[in-house]
C-alpha cells in the first residue's frame, strides 16, 4: 500500500486500562482529522505489577491485534509497556512506534527548587529504561520515586477499595511533599485522570508535570515526517475495544472524550 492510501488509516493506541484516553485526547486536540482504534486491556491491568515477560507477551498479542486492523502508526500510552517492551516492539514490528515516558527532561527544566518527585507504577521505576532515564537526564537535581500503591486499580474499578481516591492519595504524596519537590511527574496515563485530586493535595505550588501534550506533538511530527497525516476533509473514526468489561470504557470515554456520537464505535 503506497503512502497516499495509508494517510487516512487509522492510528493505534493502547494502554494497560483507560488511563492512555488522557493521552488520545492530547492526540485529538491536535489532530482532529486522524481516526483512532483504541485497546484498553484492562483485564490485565494494572502492568506495574505484572513480570517483564509478561508485560512483553500482552504487548506483542495487542500489537499483532493492531497491526491485524491495518494501522499506520502506533502510539504506546502506556509507561510500563514503554519501560518494558518498547525496544523489544520496536524491533519486531515495521509499523512506526510513538512511546510514552515519564517527563524527567521537562521537569528538570521547570524546577526551581531541584526537587522533583515522580508517580508511577512499580514496573516503571524498577525497569532499566527509567532508571536510565534518570542518570542521564537528572542533573543536579534530587529525584524522589514513590511508587502509585492501589491507584491503577482504583481508578480502573472505582468500588475495589472503600477509601477515596484523595484517602489513597495522601499517604503516597505526603512523603514526596515533606521532600520538599516543587515538580511531580504523573509517571502513568491513569494519574492525569485524577490530576485535579493530585493538584488539590500538592497545592498549587507543586507543578505537574503530564506527558500528553509531548506525546501528541511528536507524533505528529512522525506522521508528517512519513507523510501519513490524514487528509484534509476527511470523516475520522474511533473505534474502542478492550479485554476486560466493556462499560468501564464505555463510561470513560463517554464522560471524558468530546467526540461526535455517530462516530464512535465500541467492539
Amino acid at each position: 500500500m503506497n503512502k497516499s492510501n495509508k494517510k487516512n488509516l487509522p492510528i493505534g493506541i493502547f494502554d494497560s486500562g483507560i488511563g492512555g484516553l488522557s493521552i488520545m485526547k492530547e492526540i485529538q486536540q491536535i489532530l482532529p482529522q486522524e481516526s483512532f482504534i483504541y485497546l484498553a486491556d484492562n483485564l490485565y491491568a494494572p502492568y506495574g505489577l505484572l513480570s517483564e515477560q509478561k508485560v512483553i507477551d500482552r504487548s506483542c498479542a495487542i500489537m499483532d491485534f493492531l497491526t491485524s486492523k491495518a494501522v499506520k502508526m502506533v502510539v504506546v500510552a502506556c509507561n510500563t509497556a514503554t519501560a518494558i517492551a518498547v525496544d523489544f516492539l520496536r524491533e519486531k514490528y515495521d509499523v512506526p512506534i510513538v512511546a510514552i515516558e515519564p517527563a524527567i527532561k521537562p521537569a528538570v527544566a521547570i524546577s526551581k527548587k531541584r526537587k522533583i518527585g515522580v508517580l508511577a507504577t512499580k514496573g516503571t521505576l524498577q525497569s532499566r529504561r527509567f532508571q536510565n532515564l534518570i542518570a542521564q537526564t537528572q542533573q543536579d537535581c534530587k529525584v524522589y520515586q514513590q511508587e502509585g500503591i492501589g491507584l491503577v486499580e482504583k481508578i480502573e474499578r472505582p468500588d475495589s477499595n472503600p477509601l477515596s481516591i484523595n484517602e489513597i492519595l495522601s499517604p503516597l504524596i505526603e512523603p514526596l511533599l515533606q521532600k520538599g519537590i516543587d515538580t511531580l511527574i504523573l509517571g502513568c496515563t491513569h494519574y492525569s485522570l485524577i490530576r485535579q485530586n493530585i493538584q488539590q493535595l500538592t497545592g498549587e505550588a507543586v507543578y505537574l508535570v503530564e506527558p500528553g501534550e509531548a506525546v501528541a506533538r511528536q507524533l505528529k511530527h512522525v506522521l508528517q515526517q512519513n507523510g501519513l497525516l490524514a487528509s484534509k476533509g476527511s470523516t475520522p473514526e474511533y473505534r474502542f475495544y478492550t479485554s476486560g468489561k466493556k462499560v468501564i470504557l464505555k463510561n470513560m470515554v463517554e464522560s471524558y472524550l468530546d467526540l461526535p456520537e455517530d462516530s464512535v464505535h465500541f467492539s
